[in-house]
């Protein structure tokens, strides 16, 4: 049973009943979100999800426990990750990616990290099916959620002040994609081949993504 609980004076956090980053906890994020938006309360004023939990920020003049009863209506089945058809509205996305040289910067340590070859890395990060449990940090960074534990690397110790739009990037156990330039600091792998498709709100939470290896790989080892 999702738990509710007030954070500020006009909003309160929704939790699904397990914590951490997991498939089913980013459906049934998704599922509560997109409940609460199709039922457009008047009292909701914006809704900020997170890997397990949804804050709900919404109107002063709202009856708190009104606010409450009501979320907890729209509170998702735990099995929403399993069931079939889904009743979500998601997408897929295939991204092709160019790996390593001035696209990847990191690829030659990652791999050096890991005890992997360059082509390794490649192949262990391209062949997983991503979901996308949220975006934040910049507007449209989508958090990927599907790494394979052999690329398990930390953030750089020292973040990039500029990082080029489209880097496909991966720290702590998850992927990510830059939609445009910014600093940052996660370990850079290669660069997806149409840049000006990664528009904010174009990769949504829930939605599915695919690593597509294109052309010739430019690495150091080359």
């Amino acid at each position: 049973m999702p738990t509710i609980r007030e954070v500020a004076d006009d909003a309160l956090l929704w939790s699904v009943d397990t914590e951490g980053a997991s498939d089913n906890n980013t459906l049934l994020v998704v599922a509560f979100c997109q409940a609460l938006e199709a039922t457009a309360p008047w009292w909701l004023v914006a809704m900020q999800p997170a890997y397990c939990s949804v804050q709900v920020v919404y109107d002063a003049f709202a009856d708190v426990d009104v606010v409450k009863a009501a979320l907890l209506s729209m509170s998702p089945a735990a099995s929403v990750a399993t069931s079939s058809p889904t009743p979500l509205a998601l997408r897929h996305h295939d991204l092709q990616v160019v790996y390593g040289g001035d696209a990847g910067p990191d690829i030659v340590d990652v791999a050096a990290a890991c005890g992997l070859s360059v082509n390794d890395v490649i192949a262990v990060h391209s062949a997983p099916v991503y979901r996308c449990a949220f975006t934040g940090f910049v507007p449209g960074f989508p958090y990927l959620l599907g790494l394979d534990e052999r690329l398990a690397v930390p953030r750089r110790a020292a973040p990039r002040p500029a990082v080029p739009a489209g880097s496909v990037a991966i720290a702590a156990g998850q992927a990510g994609i830059y939609p445009g330039a910014s600093p940052g600091g996660w370990q850079l792998l290669g660069r997806v081949v149409d840049v000006k498709a990664l528009q904010p709100g174009w990769i949504r939470a829930g939605d599915t993504v695919r690593f597509v290896p294109t052309g010739v790989v430019r690495t150091r080892e080359s």
